[in-house]
C-alpha cells in the first residue's frame, strides 16, 4: 500500500523596509526627518508599522551628518549615506548637506519660480 502525503505549503511573510524619501537634503546645523516603515505582506494582506524610532542608524561619514531616531542633522558640507537596520532588514539612503546660504541656484529661498521650471 502506497500513501502519498503532501506537505502543506507554508507562506512566509514578506517584510521590507521603506523610507518616505530617497534622498535627504539639509543644511549645516539644520535637521531633516525621515520616516522608516516596516511593510509586511502575508496571506494577501499588507500591514505597515512605523519603526523610525525603533530602527538603528549608521552614518557612513559622521563629519557630514548625524542621525538619531530618524532626525538627520547636517554637520558639514558634502554627501554621505545612512544605513537603517530594523530586525533582519536594512535600507540605505543618500544625504546631501549644503552650506547655509547656498541657494543651489534658486533665487527666492529655494522657491522655484515659473521661469525656472
Amino acid at each position: 500500500m502506497n500513501v502519498t502525503v503532501k506537505a502543506p505549503v507554508i507562506e512566509e511573510p514578506k517584510v521590507t523596509l521603506e523610507i518616505d524619501q530617497a534622498q535627504v537634503e539639509t543644511g549645516i546645523g539644520k535637521e531633516a526627518t525621515v520616516k522608516i516603515t516596516e511593510v509586511t505582506t502575508f496571506d494577501g494582506k499588507t500591514t505597515e508599522k512605523d519603526v523610525t524610532k525603533l530602527a538603528t542608524y549608521e552614518v557612513a561619514n559622521d563629519k557630514i551628518a548625524t542621525v538619531k531616531a530618524g532626525a538627520v542633522k547636517g554637520k558639514g558640507q558634502g554627501n554621505t549615506t545612512i544605513t537603517v537596520t530594523y530586525g533582519k532588514h536594512t535600507l540605505t539612503f543618500d544625504v546631501l548637506v549644503v552650506k547655509p546660504g547656498n541657494d543651489n541656484g534658486n533665487k527666492n529661498n529655494n522657491e522655484v519660480t515659473e521661469d525656472e521650471l
